[in-house]
Order: structure tokens, then C-alpha cells, then sequence
């Protein structure tokens, strides 16, 4: 029976191997925690460089980056150097991974260092234990703890972070300038970085948003200063985004070489065409940029409304009133004007620009609402332009300036257009002269007149128009009465004698004030022979040959209308009696028969139609004789009865109800010709009873007519004795004059 013993002690040499490999565990851990650590602090060095020198960010930016490089270190350190020197080694892994390693030891070192946990142990066991701990001390003499680590990671760590701190004393040695810059960068400095290039924009001097107008070309300029330490760079490159995300770039181009001395920076443009969206963009030349610029696409401002107020001059007798204006605009001269303008957008600025006068007008924008502005225009004495520059608050203009157009219509003259009517160019000294016609200004009459004069007497006004205030347009006229009497003396106002000469003249005055010119339209003047009453009707009764004869000829007319008729029906008589035979047989002279009689109702159907306007023609000359009788207070109701009723009326009934009749009824037979209807006959016989009445109402006229010259030669006859008594009278005082002067004489 074996006998218990104490508890087994590892071998020195196997504990200190196993002690030796912790430590270099250990060291391995730190050393790479170490060059993990320089690493962080080299990369977050650089990169936090090329970040700065780069973009420049504001201080926030830059605490942000300081904190996740912190972060990042923290974490390395923990993830790295901590974790791993926290964890315990036991003895047994050690002694596994040396025997891994080192395969001869044929498990002897993990035995023997497992044995020192056996707290009891035999004699056998110790025996077995100790052959065993002899033979590790033995062997692991000979096992390399260097194998079992990997160095190249190590290395590679150790290295990178060797260059990295190398590079960073290089860059502090050579660039000693730059390096404390970017500490004191690093310190949340806010100077900016020294630059060899330097860019500026005038479009971007305030800020890096500019308003263009959408579908607008856009050019900028970008100056490179030249100055020392400056210098301009080979090219300027500008990068944009779409609005789809696409970066494009492209080469702004170089304005000219500038020198330094002479120039203080090179100048290099781009132009954006029509651009219709935002828009952003960078500049980049040399070691400078320009970031983040904006474009942004607005509408531009525009007239929506314009009105005028308008106060217009007192002879215009209108009240104030607001009109709605396009772009031109019609004015009376004299109207004061306040323009009253909309615009599509608010408004910065605006400019009313005179162009007949090259003059700004002051405008001024309401208070209230942005989109609206007014100028005021005083008083419109010509015609005027004016140009509107509208500048919203987006800061852009319209495109072409709105043109206002204000055409100034002077006053123009009353129109006088009146003729005499009822009487001709011979007046009796009782007349009774009507005025016809009309006189009109635009803006009202103020009075009309008309003057009356005999050869060199002095011109007498005559009221002809009672004018109600304001009124434009007289049509009514009031007649010349030569023998009107004045109302207080009851003496003729005007004593004209057959043989001299008259004149009647129109005037018409409009209330225009504005100046002191005469405002008086004048008619052409009418020039009239003063006859005696048996000398007018002398000329009338001329003027009833002249028309008798007129209508002599007009009835031969009618005549001759007639007899186309019958001989339409004698051709039809002719067509009846015909045998069909020969009918057959003179087919084509039936034909020419028919054809000729249709033109014949054609043609006779033409002349109704104009002797209709002949014979009411006559009619009315017959009615004019009557008026001027009435007009020259000549007439007698036996002569208007004859003229009147015996002649006009009968006249004007054969041109306006008989006349009409028959072209009805040839139009009617021209129809059955036509149509080669059975009432063909009918309708002959009815066109020729139409003609028939016609040319019997034109035979009685005519006999009437006859009837007024006998009477006229009679009262030409009497007239005729008259005037050689009188030729006698005169010639019998002549001879008594010069008899008494002969006697008084001797």
C-alpha cells in the first residue's frame, strides 16, 4: 500500500519558460496596442489635414472631427490594449501552445505543468511525475518562444507607424510654417489657410446664392489675384450638378493675360445657358476653391395691371374716372394722370422712365402691398412714352422694359357740314332758307351761329340752334328767315332788293379753354342772288321744262316696254298655231322663238326697274319746285295744287306701288317661260294689264304736265306785258327828264 505524499512542485526550468512566454504575451499585446494607437493618431493627423487645407470647415466641423478621433483612439485602446491585457494566461495554454509548436516535447510540458494543481500525489505518481518534469526541463531548453508569435503583422504595424510619425517630423521640419498652422488649426483657429491661388467672385461677393431669371443665359467671373504672394492658376475648372445628380465639368475661359503690376487679378468667365432649374456648383484653380454656389431659377417680374386715373380739364365736362390699360392708350390734351401699376411679384425697386423728355419719374411702391406702385404723370400736353424697369426682390429685372404708350388727342375743331335745303341759288327778299346737315365736336358745342350779309354791309349773326349744355351732336337746324323782324322795333332785320348778292355763312364753337386761340369752325360760304318773285318763278318754270321733258322721255320708255309685251304675245300666237308636224320639223326656230320672247321679258323687266327710279326722281324734282315756292313765300295753293297733287303725288304713285307691281308680274312670266308651264298666258295677260296701267297713270301726268306749260306760257305772256309797261314807264320818264333839262338848259 502506497503512502501519500505533498503536493508536486513544477520544475524552474519549466516554470520560468512558461513565465518567459507570458511576458512576451504581454509585450506583444502592448506593442501592437502601441503602433494601433500611432496609427489612429497619424491617419486622424493627415486626413484631418487634407480635410482642413481642403475644404476649411468652421470651427464646429472641426470639434465634430476632434471628437470622432477621440472616439476612434478610445476605442483602439479598449479594443486593443485593455481587453487583451485583461485576460488571465493560465500556464497549462501556455504550455499548450509551446508544445504546439515544439511537437518533441511529446506532451511532457503540459503534464508536468498540469501536475502542480494535484495537491496529493502517491509515491508512484510522484515518481512518474518527476521522470516526466526532468525530461520537459530537458527538452524545453531547446524550444524558441519567438516561433510561436506571427511578427509580420507586428512589423508591418510597427513600420507604418514609424513612417507615420516620421513623415509627421519631416512635415514639422520642412514645413515648420504649415505645421504650426495646422496646430493652431487644430486648436479651433479661424484663419484661414495661406493659399498660393486666391478666387473671388463679384456675382458671389455677398453671398453664394444668386437669383437668376429662369430660361436666362447666366455669365460670372471668377478674378485669380496676382498680387504677391499670389498667383493665377493655369486654368479654372468648374464642376456642377444637375438636377438628376449628374456632376459635369468644364473649363471656364481665360479674359486676356494679365501682368503683375499692371493687373491686380486674371479674369476667367463661364456662361450657363438658359437655365431653367436650381442649379449648384464648385470653382476650383491652383489650391483655391469656391464651394457651394447656388443658382437659383425665378420668374421674372412683370406688368399684370395698369390703370390710369384720369381728372380730366373742365371743357371736357367729364367726371374722374379709372381706365384699364394694355400698352397704348388715347388721352385728352389737358388730363391729369395717376398711373396705378400691378406686378406679378414684389417689388424692390422700380423705374418710370420719360423718353421725350429723358427724365426718371418718381414712383413710389405701396407701403401695403409690395406688387403695387404709382407715379403720377401731371397734365398730358403731348404724346408720351414711358418705360417701366420693375426689380422684384429676388433682385431681377423684367426682361425688356414695359412700354406705355399715351397718344394725346388734341381737341380738334367742331365739324360743320350743312347745306342749304328747299331753295337754290336764287332767293326771293322774303325767303324762308332751311339749313340742313350736321355739326359735332368731340367734346361738346358751346354755341353755333350763322352770319347773313349783303355785298358790303356788315354780317348779321343769326341764332340757329338752341344748345342744351354738353351737347356733341345737332342735327335740327333752325332756318334764315330774310324777312324776320326785330322783336322791339318790329323792323325788318335785313331789306335785301332783287339784284344783289347774298351770303349765308355757318359757325360752331367748342368749349375748349386750355389756350387762347380761336376755337371756331366755319362751313363753305353760300352765295345767293336776290331775285324778284316773278324772276324765281321765271327759273322754276324752266326747271318744270326741263323736267317735263325728263319724263316725255321716260313715258316714249314705257312705251317701248309695252310693245316688247305684245310682241312676246304675238310670238306666243304664232307658237299656238303651229301643227305639231311642223313643230317637229321647225324645232329649233320654236326654240330661238322661245329664247327671244324670254330676253324680251328680261329686258322689259330691266327698264321697269329703271324707269321706276327715273319717274320717283322726277317726282321728287316736282316736290322740290313746290318746297322753294313755299320757302320763297311765292306759292299759291292753285299752283302747289297742280305741282303737288296733279304731278308729284300721281309720280311718285307709278314709281313706288305700280311700277314695283308690274316687275312682279314680269317675273312671275319669266318664271312660267322657265318652266314651260301652262301659265304662260295667264301671267302675259296680267304683265300686260300692269304695263298698260302704268303707261295710262303716265298719259294723265303727262296731260297735266301739258296743262302747267299753257298755264305757263299764259303767265310768261302776262309777265311779258308787264315788264314793257314798265319798259315803257321808264322810258317815258327818261324823256320827261330830258326834256326839263333842256328847257331849263335854254
Amino acid at each position: 500500500m502506497s503512502v501519500a505524499t505533498s503536493q508536486y512542485r513544477v520544475p524552474r526550468p519549466v516554470a520560468r519558460k512558461v513565465n518567459r512566454l507570458r511576458l512576451m504575451v504581454r509585450l506583444y499585446v502592448l506593442l501592437e496596442s502601441l503602433a494601433a494607437m500611432i496609427l489612429v493618431a497619424g491617419g486622424a493627423f493627415w486626413l484631418g489635414f487634407a480635410i482642413d487645407w481642403t475644404f476649411e470647415p468652421s470651427p464646429a466641423v472641426r470639434i465634430g472631427m476632434w471628437v470622432i478621433v477621440v472616439g476612434v483612439g478610445l476605442w483602439v485602446v479598449r479594443k486593443y490594449l485593455f481587453e487583451r491585457l485583461s485576460r488571465s494566461l493560465p500556464a497549462e495554454s501556455l504550455a499548450l501552445l509551446i508544445e504546439r509548436k515544439h511537437p518533441h516535447l511529446a506532451d511532457s510540458l503540459v503534464t508536468t505543468v498540469q501536475a502542480k494543481n494535484q495537491r496529493h500525489v502517491d509515491a508512484l505518481e510522484k515518481q512518474f511525475l518527476e521522470e516526466t518534469g526532468n525530461r520537459a526541463s530537458e527538452t524545453v531548453k531547446q524550444a524558441s518562444l519567438g516561433s510561436i508569435f506571427r511578427l509580420r503583422p507586428l512589423v508591418s504595424k510597427g513600420v507604418a507607424s514609424i513612417l507615420l510619425v516620421a513623415s509627421i517630423a519631416a512635415f514639422a521640419l520642412l514645413a515648420g510654417e504649415s505645421f504650426d498652422f495646422w496646430i493652431e488649426r487644430m486648436q479651433l483657429s479661424s484663419t484661414p489657410w495661406p493659399r498660393k491661388v486666391m478666387l473671388s467672385s463679384p456675382e458671389f461677393a455677398d453671398e453664394k446664392t444668386r437669383n437668376v431669371a429662369r430660361s436666362d443665359s447666366f455669365e460670372f467671373q471668377v478674378h485669380a489675384s496676382i498680387k504677391a504672394p499670389h498667383e493665377a492658376p493655369s486654368y479654372v475648372e468648374i464642376r456642377y450638378r444637375r438636377p438628376d445628380g449628374r456632376i459635369q465639368r468644364d473649363r471656364m475661359v481665360q479674359v486676356g493675360r494679365a501682368l503683375p503690376g499692371r493687373d491686380k487679378f486674371q479674369t476667367f468667365r463661364y456662361e450657363f445657358p438658359e437655365v431653367a432649374d436650381d442649379m449648384e456648383f464648385d470653382v476650383i484653380g491652383g489650391d483655391a476653391r469656391l464651394e457651394d454656389l447656388k443658382l437659383r431659377a425665378v420668374a421674372r417680374p412683370a406688368v399684370d395691371k395698369l390703370s390710369l386715373e384720369c381728372t380730366y380739364p373742365e371743357y371736357l365736362g367729364r367726371s374722374s374716372q379709372s381706365i384699364r390699360v394694355s400698352s397704348r392708350q388715347e388721352i385728352p390734351v389737358g388730363t391729369k394722370l395717376l398711373c396705378k401699376v400691378s406686378a406679378t411679384k414684389p417689388l424692390l425697386s422700380v423705374r418710370a422712365f420719360d423718353v421725350n423728355e429723358q427724365q426718371e419719374i418718381p414712383a413710389t411702391i405701396s407701403s401695403e402691398n409690395a406688387q403695387e406702385f404709382a407715379f403720377d404723370l401731371a397734365k398730358l400736353s403731348e404724346d408720351q412714352q414711358i418705360k417701366l424697369t420693375l426689380t422684384d426682390t429676388d433682385g431681377v429685372e423684367n426682361r425688356e422694359p414695359y412700354r406705355l404708350d399715351l397718344a394725346a388727342i388734341a381737341d380738334e375743331l367742331p365739324e360743320v357740314s350743312v347745306q342749304l335745303q328747299g331753295v337754290s341759288t336764287a332767293v326771293t327778299p322774303q325767303a324762308r332758307i332751311p339749313l340742313a346737315g350736321v355739326i359735332s365736336d368731340d367734346y361738346g358745342l358751346s354755341r353755333v351761329w350763322a352770319e347773313v350779309a349783303l355785298e358790303e354791309q356788315t354780317p348779321q349773326r343769326r341764332q340757329i340752334a338752341d344748345l342744351r349744355e354738353g351737347a356733341r351732336k345737332l342735327t335740327s337746324l333752325e332756318p334764315l328767315d330774310l324777312a324776320a323782324s326785330d322783336p322791339e322795333t318790329s323792323e325788318r332785320l335785313l331789306i335785301a332788293k332783287p339784284g344783289e348778292k347774298l351770303t349765308v355763312t355757318v359757325y360752331a364753337k367748342d368749349a375748349y379753354n386750355l389756350d387762347d386761340q380761336p376755337r371756331v369752325a366755319v362751313c363753305p360760304r353760300f352765295r345767293l342772288d336776290v331775285v324778284s318773285a316773278s324772276e324765281l318763278r321765271g327759273l322754276l318754270e324752266r326747271r318744270e321744262l326741263g323736267l317735263r321733258q325728263r319724263f316725255e322721255s321716260i313715258y316714249e320708255k314705257m312705251m317701248g316696254t309695252r310693245d316688247l309685251l305684245k310682241r312676246v304675245e304675238e310670238d306666243l300666237a304664232a307658237e299656238e298655231s303651229t301643227s305639231s308636224e311642223e313643230d317637229v320639223e321647225n324645232g329649233t326656230s320654236t326654240e330661238r322663238t322661245r329664247e327671244r320672247s324670254r330676253l324680251r321679258i328680261i329686258g322689259a323687266r330691266q327698264n321697269t326697274t329703271q324707269l321706276a327710279y327715273e319717274t320717283l326722281g322726277v317726282a321728287e324734282g316736282f316736290q322740290g319746285i313746290v318746297i322753294e315756292l313755299i320757302n320763297n313765300r311765292i306759292d299759291t295753293e292753285d299752283l302747289k295744287e297742280r305741282l303737288e297733287n296733279g304731278i308729284s303725288q300721281p309720280l311718285e304713285e307709278i314709281a313706288s306701288r305700280q311700277m314695283p307691281e308690274l316687275e312682279v308680274a314680269l317675273e312671275s312670266l319669266r318664271k312660267a317661260y322657265k318652266e314651260e308651264s301652262s301659265r304662260v298666258k295667264p301671267q302675259l295677260a296680267t304683265a300686260q294689264a300692269r304695263a298698260n296701267e302704268v303707261v295710262e297713270a303716265m298719259k294723265a301726268v303727262l296731260d297735266r304736265m301739258l296743262e302747267l306749260e299753257s298755264y305757263n306760257e299764259l303767265v310768261d305772256l302776262l309777265r311779258a306785258i308787264v315788264k314793257e309797261q314798265d319798259d315803257l314807264r321808264k322810258e317815258t320818264q327818261e324823256q320827261r327828264k330830258n326834256k326839263l333839262r333842256r328847257l331849263l338848259e335854254d
